[in-house]
């Protein structure tokens, strides 16, 4: 086993080879392991891989390595492609968007329980009213990256957010468009999506609110 060892530190395959398999492991490995095995399994292999080539290579030649692998890493990460969305030929025009009322159930109920319209009252303009509806739905809970609700209705949201609960920026626009729908104003969520989202383990991207501005014939977006 020894003279093996001893082979194999002395090889040119082993000692000129083992560094660049390593540099394309590590960074392979770091930009789509996690998403695909997990973080516990991809350090491991990175750790090991990082170990042989230090055993076989020399502890600078491991210096190198890994100064090569953040380099490729944060260069390369944000630029990696995510497949093209392939749309079904058969798939016709889109769907016209629909929005709620202020008197369906759901918006008069938000609109009633919350008092949104004692929120903006003495609001005239349409953008201010949204900035103040934003600051409303902001106060209700701070900020949770992965608690969930037991459902997507704003009224749920809201009712268990009182209870001491904290949610995501998915939350916060779904509040933001259930109380700019309730106040007569068409909303709808935008999800904003990096082009690792694919691969990505977390933090591919955000979700934020949209709602239309009659005065200014625009959408504009509303970001808790």
């Amino acid at each position: 086993m020894k003279n093996v060892i001893e082979m194999l530190e002395s090889h040119p395959a082993v000692r000129f080879g083992l560094p660049p398999i390593a540099v394309v492991g590590c960074t392979l490995l770091f930009l789509f392991g996690i998403s695909y095995f997990g973080s516990t399994h991809t350090y491991t292999v990175i750790g090991v891989l990082l170990l042989v080539t230090g055993y076989f290579c020399g502890w600078r030649v491991l210096g190198v390595v890994v100064t090569l692998s953040c380099a490729l890493i944060l260069t390369t990460g944000p630029y990696m492609v995510v497949p093209r969305v392939q749309w079904a030929e058969t798939a016709g025009s889109p769907s016209p968007l629909l929005y709620h009322s202020p008197d369906d159930p759901g918006p008069a109920e938000l609109r009633e329980e919350y008092g949104l319209d004692d929120v903006i009252r003495g609001v005239e303009d349409e953008f201010e009213r949204v900035a103040v509806l934003a600051e409303w739905v902001n106060s209700r809970w701070s900020h949770s990256g992965s608690n969930m609700p037991s459902s997507s209705n704003p009224l749920v949201i809201l009712r268990e957010a009182a209870d001491g609960a904290s949610f995501r920026c998915m939350e916060y626009s779904l509040v933001m468009v259930g109380a700019s729908q309730a106040m007569g104003m068409p909303a709808r969520v935008v999800a904003l999506k990096t082009k690792r989202a694919a691969t990505a383990h977390s933090g591919a991207g955000h979700v934020v609110a949209e709602v239309w501005l009659n005065d200014l014939e625009k959408w504009v977006v509303a970001d808790q």
